[in-house]
């Protein structure tokens, strides 16, 4: 038997873990861009539970010269593509993924071009705007990484032996199963992660907490992977996992709308 609970309001409920600072972090060679994203940013307060940091950047190099000997992670990175150097966007984004492996920060391209939305599908990207930014785009995508932020923080609750256990789901890179038993696989294996249930029954509890299969007996936490390619994913701690042929045009589609234009 196993449930998950998860927390339904819109600001980001920090109670037990002390004091919050969201920190978002805007790199564009484009100060226009820059400041207008600030304002934006800076005016949606009431979004937020905790304190909200934003840095500025104008250059990839600079964005990743901070991350590197930075001791605390941006929340958020709103991030060009289209730099005017060799160092474009897409470059930076690798180097936090697969270098820095700061594989939480939820990673939001801006452009111009809609061009480059086919060539994000490797990389973990929250998600892409198109330039002129607009106002009511980015209050979306706040909203919608808020509610994410909540439901990582929410417990998987699960039973070995009739006790109980719990964990949170941002610790869960996936969950696999075989002849009724489950196990959980996080960042450390922990004891007692084996026990009797439905995978397909912790698919559908979790599907809100973007959880998705790559085959039937494989269900995987999307914010807990590192890049995805059409047949396999890697997750942040380097596993692959084989996304079957059945499940191919579905994992492609649900990637494909986490990094829609979405403009409601």
């Amino acid at each position: 038997m196993c449930r998950a609970t998860t927390k339904s309001q819109t600001a980001i409920d920090f109670e037990g873990y002390g004091d919050y600072m969201f920190r978002i972090g805007i790199c564009d060679d484009d100060k226009n861009v820059c400041d207008k994203l600030y304002d934006i940013i800076s005016n949606i307060k009431d979004l937020y539970e905790a304190g909200v940091e934003i840095k500025i950047f104008y250059s990839g190099e600079e964005l990743c010269e901070f991350i590197r000997v930075s001791e605390k992670d941006f929340d958020i990175i709103f991030l060009d593509i289209d730099f005017g150097n060799l160092v474009n966007g897409i470059f930076v984004g690798n180097t936090i993924r697969n270098k820095f492996l700061k594989n939480n920060i939820k990673i939001i391209y801006i452009s111009s071009h809609e061009k480059y939305a086919m060539d994000l599908f490797k990389l973990q990207t929250f998600d892409f705007v198109i330039k002129p930014i607009e106002r009511k785009v980015i209050e979306n995508i706040i909203s919608r990484i808020i509610k994410i932020l909540n439901q990582q923080y929410a417990p998987f609750v699960y039973k070995v032996d009739n006790n109980p256990f719990t964990i949170d789901l941002y610790k869960i890179l996936y969950f696999t199963s075989h002849l009724r038993k489950v196990e959980i696989f996080t960042y450390n294996n922990i004891a007692n992660n084996v026990f009797y249930g439905k995978i397909s029954e912790i698919g559908e509890q979790l599907k809100d907490a973007d959880f998705f299969f790559v085959n039937r007996s494989q269900l995987v936490n999307y914010h807990n992977v590192g890049s995805f390619q059409y047949d396999k994913i890697k997750l942040v701690n380097g596993k692959e996992l084989h996304i079957s042929r059945n499940f191919q045009p579905k994992v492609r589609e649900m990637y494909l709308s986490k990094i829609g234009r979405e403009r409601e």
